[in-house]
């Protein structure tokens, strides 16, 4: 060992090198020269590749060192195109190119959220790089959100309460007859307005904080997938007037 007066080979960085010995007046083998190919550890992007919709996000993603005892590294998670997908520490913060991360020694891990941009579509690159190691990139394909309501019964009385209903947020199914995925609104877009109607005024109404009416809107707030659930706190509900069917 190095403490009773031995040596170790320290390896720096990936490639091949020889290790040979001499002594005078000793003949050195074959065996007295070693061949020591030292490997780069990888990154691992777990859980892509990926889809989110645009001006909507997906947290909880992980970027994975290859190794633990590196001293201490930053990581860094960039995306390939900032106006169609962004990266961002978590799910409260606004999404960027790329978000830095330092890693202590002896842990290995990232978090991290991607966010669609509003308006954009196609298939980003996701490269996660650190000192020491080597990169990894993944993708994320961005498509156009979609959404449904939640809630609000098919069918009621004249007299029954007011039902209170919501918008929820997410990724289309094939053929666009439903959510396969639910997402939230991403932070930094300032949310999103859902104009809401009733085809019948003569079997019931909207109702919002500002008033009744066939036409309604509500907020899907920065960081939620759905729209608020009851009237009091910003939603809509549906108020029954009259017998018949509306849409």
């Amino acid at each position: 060992s190095v403490a009773t007066g031995g040596v170790a080979f320290d390896p720096i960085g990936g490639g091949t090198t020889t290790v040979a010995a001499s002594i005078p007046g000793v003949i050195a083998t074959a065996a007295a020269t070693v061949t020591v190919t030292v490997t780069t550890p990888a990154i691992t992007l777990f859980s892509l590749p990926t889809t989110v919709g645009a001006g909507l996000q997906a947290p909880g993603y992980t970027a994975r060192l290859g190794a633990s005892q590196h001293g201490g590294v930053t990581m860094r998670i960039e995306s390939s195109n900032a106006a169609a997908a962004r990266v961002a520490p978590n799910a409260s913060t606004a999404g960027t190119a790329f978000i830095e991360v330092f890693i202590p020694n002896g842990q290995t891990d990232v978090t991290y959220t991607i966010q669609g941009i509003e308006g954009s579509s196609g298939t980003v690159i996701i490269r996660a790089s650190a000192p020491g190691f080597t990169d990894q990139t993944g993708t994320v394909t961005v498509v156009q959100p979609a959404f449904r309501l939640e809630g609000l019964t098919t069918s009621t009385t004249s007299l029954s309460t007011d039902t209170a209903f919501y918008v929820a947020l997410g990724l289309p199914s094939a053929g666009n007859g439903n959510l396969n995925a639910i997402q939230s609104v991403r932070v930094g877009s300032g949310g999103l307005t859902a104009t809401i109607t009733n085809s019948n005024a003569a079997v019931g109404q909207l109702t919002t904080l500002a008033g009744s009416g066939q036409s309604r809107t509500v907020t899907v707030a920065e960081g939620s997938p759905y729209s608020a659930g009851s009237v009091a706190t910003g939603g809509v509900a549906f108020d029954p007037i009259g017998g018949g069917t509306t849409t």
